[in-house]
């Protein structure tokens, strides 16, 4: 009995796997990333060769925050002292190599296979006030890791 049984889990959970990787291992969440509590980039679109991909920042806080995206290379996390950062326990999480201001990034992936397998981080923020004061400082939402598909 516990043999016959064996086969249709293990079947079952190979299957699952395959499609949950198959359907976001593209485009995964770096634990422990931004500030604490903060909301993740929302990403737009298929990393694939010859698609569309972006990532929408989430609102700030602040309406009067200014939105950046960080696109780089992943990196150990930098923990922000405050001020740069608005609240404590804000970490970079990306080797900056582009920041662009506004609240949204999109990009046409070229059709070159040499570049399936290559990957890429992408962390959003606000810069903002601080809190009683004129002073700005910078809230952090959470890191993505993207990878390039076929």
């Amino acid at each position: 009995m516990l043999r016959s049984l064996a086969f249709p889990l293990f079947t079952a959970l190979v299957l699952a796997f395959a499609l949950s990787a198959s359907a976001s291992a593209q485009v995964m969440r770096v634990p422990m990333s931004g500030c604490p509590g903060a909301p993740f980039p929302q990403p737009v679109g298929t990393p694939a060769i010859g698609q569309g991909f972006g990532v929408i920042a989430a609102p700030c806080p602040n309406p009067t925050g200014q939105q950046f995206i960080v696109i780089g290379t992943p990196t150990r996390p930098l923990l922000l002292p405050v001020p740069p950062a608005c609240v404590r326990g804000c970490t970079l999480d990306v080797a900056p190599l582009d920041v662009r201001l506004g609240g949204a990034w999109r990009v046409l992936i070229p059709n070159d296979p040499a570049l399936i397998g290559a990957c890429f981080r992408v962390q959003a923020g606000c810069v903002d006030a601080l809190p009683g004061g004129p002073l700005r400082c910078v809230l952090l939402q959470g890191a993505l890791d993207v990878c390039i598909t076929r």
